[in-house]
């Protein structure tokens, strides 16, 4: 059995490399309405150094397809995590991975 450890919410640099040196398999980037928000940009700078075997996961919350598309060309995620009915709604290429998200009771 293998374990996917993700590190979320990063909005530092400095929390960037310290996730990426404690083994962090993935680096979560919120682009939702939350304390932990950081624009597309900005997470692109602050991940720039991150080795390629590290996956970049842009985590969203009932983006627009604008929003998402947004934060695909300014940020390059590798994964895309969000509500599992999301998807039907965004133009997600090949790409990049998708990682629904089920709520409890379905909201």
């Amino acid at each position: 059995m293998s374990i996917l450890v993700k590190v979320c919410g990063l909005r530092e640099e400095q929390h960037v490399n310290a996730a990426v040196d404690a083994g962090a398999d993935a680096l979560g980037f919120v682009f939702a309405k939350s304390p932990r928000e950081i624009t597309p940009m900005d997470a692109a700078s602050i991940s720039v150094n991150v080795p390629a075997h590290i996956l970049r996961v842009a985590v969203m919350l009932h983006p627009t397809n604008e929003e998402w598309q947004t934060v695909l060309s300014e940020f390059f995620p590798d994964v895309l995590q969000t509500d599992a009915e999301d998807f039907a709604s965004l133009d997600v290429p090949d790409s990049v991975g998708k990682w629904p998200v089920f709520r409890e009771g379905g909201k």
